[in-house]
């Protein structure tokens, strides 16, 4: 490997702000055994880049490479990159398909059949800022707000949140990788969030610096008064015969998004999993007065209104989510 070139513009050191971080969060153990979801991009090349550099002050066990070929324009080419970086690496390397699905969750899966207990992922401090920023320019609920997180109960860790885009790309040429550039396509429309990386996060931290931690501090705030929420709500159902009774009155989209979460984790239904049922149980639940007889939602529940006057009954009937 390469020696780490010199720093220019950023006084610290980000591979050991990242190894600090890793350490804060406790994202691995001792012996993990690490399967990098790598999509040919130049922050997955930076993650799998930081974790053979710091192999060994990690503790970690064998580090592998794993790209997903979901059907998409580029997705053959970004295999191959992938490919290409693993022999670099010298990294075991697995290409599966994922036509249809999440790619993370298709990692996951090869993750847990392989037995690698981590799944890592490029994001860094520019997609956590992002996130949220686009999430509010969007209009979306405050409380539908979901930060990306650090560590997952799945096994996911994402070891660069706390570095930014070009501290990324100078972590992979640390240890000898280029990240791989393709021009940008004229002709392309651009996502609002790559306009917001380009034109917005910029100059936003150049008015104000502390932009990033303000603005990932926000979603962890929201995060955590939604689920406070959530379980004050669980807890405030009142249930019959294994039925939920909620009081037919008009609310605020925002608490009927909430409502429906807890409705469906009395239920006995995994909310994490089921994002569509929330949305389609959320607007009876704002408007319950609209209700005029039995409405099955996703196949899995039904919402009617109750014998007596003043409530509506959820009741689950089903398996069924689609």
């Amino acid at each position: 490997m390469s020696t780490v070139p010199p720093r220019d513009r950023v006084p610290d050191d980000p591979i050991a702000r990242a190894l600090g971080f890793c350490r804060t969060r406790r994202l691995f153990k001792p012996g993990d055994r690490v399967l990098v979801a790598c999509g040919g991009g130049a922050n997955s090349v930076a993650v799998l880049a930081f974790l053979r550099l710091r192999q060994h002050e990690l503790g970690l066990g064998e580090i592998a490479v794993a790209a997903v070929d979901a059907g998409g324009r580029d997705d053959s080419d970004a295999v191959a990159d992938a490919g290409r970086l693993a022999r670099e690496m010298r990294a075991a390397f697995f290409a599966i398909g994922g036509e249809g699905g999440s790619p993370v969750r298709a990692v996951r899966e090869l993750a847990t059949r392989e037995g690698y207990a981590r799944v890592a992922i490029g994001h860094t401090l520019d997609d956590a800022v992002l996130r949220v920023l686009s999430h509010i320019v969007r209009g979306r609920s405050a409380l539908t707000l979901r930060p990306l997180a650090a560590k997952r109960r799945d096994g996911v860790v994402r070891p660069l949140l706390s570095v930014r885009d070009g501290d990324a790309a100078w972590i992979a040429r640390s240890a000898g990788l280029e990240p791989p550039g393709m021009p940008p396509d004229p002709d392309a429309p651009r996502s609002l969030g790559d306009r917001l990386r380009a034109n917005v996060l910029p100059r936003l931290r150049v008015e104000s610096p502390t932009a990033d931690a303000a603005l990932v501090s926000l979603a962890g705030d929201i995060r955590a008064i939604s689920r406070a929420l959530e379980t004050a709500a669980i807890h405030d159902l009142p249930a019959d015969s294994g039925d939920i009774l909620v009081p037919a009155v008009s609310r605020p989209f925002v608490i009927a998004l909430v409502l429906a979460r807890a409705s469906l984790a009395r239920l006995g239904i995994a909310v994490s999993r089921e994002t569509p049922l929330v949305s389609a149980l959320a607007p009876l639940l704002a408007r319950p007065h609209k209700l005029q007889g039995d409405v099955v939602v996703g196949g899995a529940i039904v919402i009617s209104p109750a014998a007596h006057r003043g409530s509506i009954r959820i009741r689950r009937v089903g398996r069924s989510l689609a």
